[in-house]
């Protein structure tokens, strides 16, 4: 008899990485194939689940520094499952959307959060599932957020030398 087929779980769709762009910034970080230091930012325009490719423009992504900096859709769901990402440093600072869904973004090897959320708008941020136990930089992480409630139950700060201005306004 032929034993029962285990279920196999679907590979999750990616965001196409045409949907990011290169920006050139003095303060953003090298990536090999471009001229000096930049990030990729989002100018896609879906605005309900975003699953970050781990390879953008051939790059195998390690950071995400604004990538969702100031833009301009109205995205409520961001996914990520790339391991080798340690950087979310200014990724939704001015965020503009009032709600984000970050419930299955994967945080286990962020070192830098700083700015995280640094002037957005979502006015609820339930972050009960970030593993925050590499991060070493919080600092400005929710300043002039619009955020009423935040849910940092799971945050472990054990690693966390920079906590500056974390909760100013």
């Amino acid at each position: 008899t032929k034993e029962p087929e285990e279920p196999i779980e679907p590979l999750p769709e990616f965001t196409l990485d045409s949907n990011f762009i290169w920006i050139s910034d003095s303060d953003g970080y090298e990536s090999a194939g471009q001229t000096g230091k930049g990030y990729y930012k989002y100018i896609g325009t879906g605005e309900e689940v975003v699953h970050i490719p781990h390879i953008i423009k051939g790059q195998q992504m390690t950071s995400y520094y604004n990538m969702f900096f100031n833009t301009g859709v109205d995205v409520k769901k961001v996914v990520n499952s790339n391991p080798n990402v340690n950087n979310v440093n200014q990724m939704f600072s001015s965020f503009p959307s009032k709600e984000l869904d970050l419930s299955s973004f994967d945080t286990i090897n962020i070192i830098d959060m700083g700015g995280m959320f640094a002037n957005s708008s979502p006015e609820e941020l339930d972050l009960s599932s970030f593993n925050t136990s590499k991060v070493t930089n919080m600092s400005s992480m929710f300043s002039g957020s619009k955020a009423t409630t935040l849910n940092l139950s799971s945050f472990d700060t054990s690693n966390v030398n920079s906590t500056n201005w974390m909760f100013d306004h």
